[in-house]
């Protein structure tokens, strides 16, 4: 095989598609420099999976991108393939094999866009850069392989350390997959004691977790069979109420039928008191006509009465009137011949006294007007409710005769239709008997119980699956949950192992262990006091130099007064001891300000010296802090550290710098007792210098102490977590336990609903026959009634008619009497207003004749005085002439007035007689009334009656369904529990009763209650687990045999490498032998191995160009160097040639003589190996076939000009 094709596109220079052809075995690419030659071999570098842009002249992946020229602008993806040859045919004899053998071509492609992201494919499929680095596996192809020399790569290859030349070796003897498979191998191996551990815990927890389940497993059955006999109590419980309920339920037949019974009585006295109500009412009717005829009798009495009072009052009111006046005029006669000195005062009085009078009689008169006319309206309206009271009467009557006439006739036309009606009614009953309806609404109802039980019956699946995930969902859960568990407790143990080592290294650090001033603390009761080093906090990266410091006083005992212990010093024999009193501030101390006076940028921000000696740490972590300011600046060495209590004495005068360069400068500065310490450790004061290196017994002491409150931290968040984690554990199993019971549950009702269903499709099929059946029977009755309808449809159309006339007859007659009634309620109101406005006319009339005579008698006077004196004669003439007239009017009144008093007697005997019979017919009228009344209110009474006992009797009914209702839910309970009634009754004794059961069923529930907290699953979870500790046994057992395996494994790939390894290198080595004395014109070159065992030796070139002594290749020159590194690859190449090589300007530090070895040794291999050379030599160009100028006639970028040179060769001869 060979490199065929280089096809570039926004690669680096090369922004346009460029397709590179390499036809033969030596092709030269040359042009100036910069002009982009030698990214062709990066780019071959770069597709075969190159990863470091360091090798490939970058500083980003995204560098080789092309980024834009002065007159192009950046793209934004760049892509390389190259087409390699695999056909057998070409001069390399070399073929991939395995499964690219059946490809003549291959093409590997690599893309990469500007976020540095690549994409690779191999033969058009994408893939993975490991498919791209396996396919030339063993070929001496690959991204740093020695196939590919690029400029510097000779001197990096000679000057290469042992270790990196050997994997030139590697690869040259094929052993990279070995080293590949080696590390994989290893991987496995380490993966696999990884897997083994984990697999001992989870046993260990696994053993813990089955003694547990074991006592839970032992509980759960225990609750099981006291569970299962609690149910069967309870089916048995229930069998007694059922029980119980048929008894009821007998008890309620028995009261329904004698209510049934009872209402029956009461319709019949119903339907008697209806036929007495009618009888009544008609005789109340009669009376009532007979009462108004005399009623009206009594009216026309009562008003010839009245007008004959009213002729007799007006007579002698006239008679009285003329008498006065005659009187008047007798007097007034005497009085004039008496009275005429007076007759002036007279009138004047009279002429007050009409002042007065006259506006009375005014009123009066009205008042009288008035009373007369309401009188007569009164009058009027009597007289007009008589009319029609009258001739309601007359059409009651009529309407009742016409109704009585007509319900005759319709009596009659029955008994003509008797005979085909009862045919007609014995077919209708046998055709209401058969019901379709009926059954057709039965059948849709049993349909929509049968849809309803498929409702059922889906949702309970539905909720069977739902229960189903969720019992899966908690399943997972429970087991991501104890791996989050048993995660949590291997961190813990891991954590308290490392807390462990550290607590007892900081233990010997801290002097805690063991010795004569451990006991004597114990004994003086100071061994519990914290030591200096556990109180300190200090910022990050200043640990060191605070030990440093400090010193010995990192051990010192933190007590509240120094007199304690310095009165207990006299106790210690021997060993040495420091305390330190703490008794200062509690709060923290505050950082201060810098001796310069400047403020710090790690000032307190909450006013506490912790959050300022933090930041200041921060600030030191950074390394800016110091650096910010002037070179020389320092603060002081105390704000680096925190404590509850002031520790200035214990830092006074030190000052803290970044490192040893500022502490030289800062030292001059320096005062007296001052001193510095840098960072980087070392301390110096004006005079001296202290600097401390190697092991110190309390080295690491506060990062150790800052490691170990954090695991304690750690440790504490650990054990919550496990805590949480097997809280929600047990949550889970819980809900599991529940999820599981009504999956269990929903089971049940999806069974019951397809019990169900089957009972109803077999109803439904019965149903369907009763209602073909009942259609069949209906139609032959309908065809023999469709006969007797034709014979009786003229006749019910009489009948109709009839009844539809009688029914408006009935309606007209019953409007009527209400009509009637209506009136009869106004003749009280009409006769009580008559008699009001009588009397009120009557005073009235009296008053105002009285009045208007007096005043009229005033007037006579006065004006009989005003004329008194002119006709005195006259006037005693005229008196006389009046007074006789007066006297012959009053006698003429006398014949009239005896006439009118007569009559007025006769009329007032016979409104008595009137007024007796009318009595007597009103006594008749209200006991009629009276007995209508009370049969009305018996028939209310009973009606009442009847419809509570129609509602007694429903109410009677619907308990009597409630309680059948209950016994159908007991037996489908027992039923659903897998028992038959039948046998649960069966199985009772006699003397069983309802309350000794409910007794033994709270007896279970206490037992099953005393026993706590049941894991019902624990029987299950115990299999599951035992199932799964055996499971994880023969897991180890298949993980320690696959160790095993892999163990011999890396034994075969070593032995195996070592083979390979041994006899490459000795190939290598003699053909080194012989191709640099070639090179060189004489001398001598071999390879060296740094160690004794070929698995781990690095490989070393010894090199004696002619003439010089034997010496190590990194004592040569450059072109030494160059032709030795030449001599090697093709030493390699001679060992297992590449299908192809790049060099890219290898001949640059040869002179003439070299390179024209060089080329001839480059011509002699090229029969078996494609050279691709980058060259600026001429002499090198001569041995190439064919040559690939690149050039840059546009500024930066790069394009081919292709010559072939035996063409042009042949061009130049002809």
């Amino acid at each position: 095989m060979f490199l065929h094709k280089i096809k570039l596109a926004g690669f680096k220079s090369f922004v346009d598609p460029t397709t590179i052809e390499l036809p033969g075995n030596l092709v030269g690419v040359v042009g100036p420099n910069g002009c982009g030659k030698s990214n062709v071999a990066d780019a071959v570098r770069w597709v075969m999976g190159e990863t470091s842009a360091k090798h490939l002249r970058g500083g980003s992946m995204a560098d080789v991108v092309f980024n834009g020229s002065t007159t192009r602008k950046p793209v934004g993806l760049a892509s390389v393939e190259i087409l390699i040859d695999n056909t057998e045919d070409n001069s390399t004899d070399k073929r991939l094999g395995g499964q690219y053998a059946a490809y003549d071509e291959i093409s590997i492609k690599r893309r990469v866009s500007r976020d540095g992201q690549s994409v690779y494919s191999l033969n058009g499929r994408r893939c993975r850069r490991r498919d791209v680095t396996d396919v030339f596996l063993g070929t001496g192809l690959g991204s740093r392989s020695y196939a590919i020399i690029e400029q510097g790569m000779i001197s990096r290859l000679v000057e290469a350390r042992p270790e990196e030349l050997r994997e030139f070796l590697e690869e040259a003897a094929g052993v990279s997959k070995y080293k590949e498979r080696r590390r994989e191998t290893e991987n496995r191996i380490h993966h696999t004691r990884e897997n083994l551990h984990r697999l001992e815990d989870l046993r260990d927890e696994l053993t813990r977790q089955l003694k547990h389940l074991s006592r839970q497993a032992s509980l759960a059955e225990k609750y099981k069979v006291l569970k299962q006999e609690e149910r069967l109590r309870r089916v048995e419980l229930s069998g007694l109420h059922w029980r119980a309920l048929g008894r009821q339920l007998s008890e309620k037949d028995r009261e329904i039928r004698a209510q049934e019974e009872t209402v029956a009585k009461q319709l019949a006295e119903q339907h008697r008191l209806e036929s007495s109500l009618d009888s009544r009412r008609a005789e109340h009717a009669a009376a009532m006509n007979e009462f108004n005829d005399g009623y009206r009798a009594v009216l026309d009495a009562g008003a010839e009465i009245a007008r004959g009072e009213e002729a007799v009052h007006n007579l002698r009111e006239r008679a009285a009137q003329t008498e006065k006046r005659l009187t008047k005029e007798q007097e007034a006669l005497k009085e004039a011949r008496d009275h005429l000195k007076t007759e002036q005062e007279d009138i004047e009085t009279l002429q007050g006294t009409l002042a007065e009078k006259e506006p009375a009689l005014a009123e009066s008169e009205r008042i009288v007007t008035e009373a007369a006319d309401a009188h007569a309206g009164a009058e009027t309206a009597m007289q007009e409710w008589s009319l029609v009271w009258e001739a309601i009467g007359l059409r009651v009557a009529e309407a009742m005769r016409s109704v009585q006439a007509e319900e005759g006739r319709i009596e009659h036309l029955k008994e003509r239709l008797a005979n085909s009606s009862e045919r007609y009614i014995r077919l209708q009953r046998e055709q209401d008997k058969l019901d379709p309806r009926g059954l057709q609404q039965k059948l849709e109802e049993l349909g929509a119980q049968l849809r309803e039980q498929d409702t059922v019956r889906v949702a309970a699946e539905s909720e069977h699956q739902d229960h189903g995930v969720i019992v899966g969902d908690l399943r997972q859960r429970i087991r991501a949950l104890s791996e989050t568990v048993n995660s949590a407790r291997e961190r813990s143990q891991e954590a308290r192992g490392r807390l462990s080592s550290l607590t007892a290294l900081q233990q010997e650090a801290l002097g805690k262990g063991e010795g004569a001033v451990t006991d004597w603390l114990r004994r003086n009761g100071l061994i519990e006091r914290p030591r200096l080093a556990e109180k300190l906090e200090v910022s990050a990266g200043w640990e060191r130099t605070v030990e440093n410091v400090l010193g010995a006083m990192l051990r010192a005992v933190c007590v509240d007064n120094l007199d304690v212990p310095v009165s207990m010093l006299a106790e210690l024999q021997e060993g040495a001891v420091t305390f330190f009193q703490a008794n200062g501030d509690t709060e923290r101390i505050r950082t201060s300000s810098p001796p310069d006076g400047h403020e710090t940028d790690h000032e307190a921000g909450d006013g506490t010296g912790n959050e300022a000696s933090n930041q200041g740490g921060d600030q030191a972590n950074d390394g800016t802090g110091d650096e910010t300011g002037d070179e020389t600046r320092s603060t002081r060495l105390v704000e680096k550290v925190s404590a509850p209590w002031p520790v200035d004495t214990l830092f006074s005068g030190v000052h803290a710098v970044h490192d040893l360069e500022e502490a030289l400068a800062r030292r001059s500065t320096l005062g007296r007792g001052e001193s510095v310490v840098a960072r980087t450790g070392e301390w110096l004061g004006r005079d001296w210098l202290r600097a401390h290196r190697g092991s110190d017994p309390t080295a690491g002491v506060l990062p150790r102490e800052r490691e170990i409150k954090g695991l304690s931290e750690v440790i504490d968040t650990l054990r919550t977590e496990i805590h949480d984690g097997e809280a929600a554990m047990e949550g889970a199993h819980r809900a599991r336990e529940v999820a599981e019971e009504e999956q269990s549950r929903s089971q049940a009702r999806i069974a019951e609903a397809k019990r169900i269903h089957a009972t109803l499709e077999s109803r439904l099929g019965e149903q369907r026959m009763r209602l073909d059946e009942a259609a069949r029977r209906s139609r032959m009755i309908a065809d023999e009634l469709t006969e007797l309808r034709e014979q009786r449809q003229q006749a019910r159309a009489s009948l109709e008619e009839m009844q539809a006339g009688l029914g408006e007859q009935k309606a007209d007659r019953d409007r009527l009497i209400g009509e009637r009634d209506g009136e009869a309620a106004k003749r009280r109101e009409y006769q009580e207003r008559l008699t009001e406005n009588r009397a009120r006319w009557h005073k009235a009339r009296d008053d105002s004749h009285r009045l208007a005579v007096e005043v009229a008698s005033i007037r006579a006077r006065h004006d009989s005085l005003v004329q008194a004196r002119a006709r005195d004669h006259d006037q005693v003439a005229g008196l006389e002439v009046r007074c006789e007239e007066l006297r012959r009017a009053l006698a003429e009144t006398e014949d009239p007035l005896q006439k009118l008093d007569a009559d007025l007697a006769l009329h007032r005997t016979r409104r008595q007689e009137l007024e007796v019979i009318l009595q007597e017919a009103r006594r008749r009228v209200e006991g009629l009334d009276m007995a209508v009344r009370d049969l009305d209110q018996k028939r209310h009474a009973i009606f009442g009656g009847i419809e509570s006992g129609r509602a007694i009797l429903e109410k009677m009914r619907i308990g009597r369904q409630e309680t059948h209702v209950r016994g159908e839910a007991i037996e489908e309970q027992v039923a659903a529990s897998g028992h038959v009634m039948a046998e649960v009754l069966d199985g009772l004794p006699k003397e069983a009763g309802a309350a000794d059961w409910q007794h033994r069923i709270d007896t279970l529930e206490q037992q099953i209650s005393r026993l706590g907290t049941v894991n019902l699953a624990a029987v299950e979870e115990h299999a599951r687990q035992a199932e799964r500790k055996g499971y994880l046994d023969s897991q180890h057992q298949d993980l320690m045999d696959a160790l095993a395996t892999l163990e011999e494994a890396i034994r075969d790939i070593d032995k195996e490498t070592r083979n390979r390894f041994t006899d490459t290198y000795e190939k290598v080595n003699a053909q080194l032998g012989v191709l640099f004395p070639r090179l060189f014109g004489g001398g001598h070159a071999h390879l060296e191995l740094t160690d004794s065992d070929p698995l781990n030796a690095g490989v070393t070139v010894m090199a004696r160009p002619p003439g010089k002594r034997n010496s190590t290749i990194a004592l040569l020159s450059g072109g030494e160097k160059a032709l030795t590194a030449v001599a090697l690859v093709f030493a390699l190449f001679e060992l297992n040639p590449a299908p192809f090589c790049l060099l890219d300007e290898v001949d640059a530090p040869l002179d003439d003589a070299n390179v024209d070895r060089f080329r001839d040794l480059v011509k002699d291999m090229s029969g078996r190996v494609q050279f691709v050379i980058i060259t600026h030599n001429k002499n090198t160009m001569e041995i190439t076939n064919q040559l690939i100028g690149v050039t840059m006639s546009e500024p930066g970028v790069s394009r081919l000009v292709t010559v072939d040179v035996d063409s042009a060769i042949a061009m130049a001869e002809a």
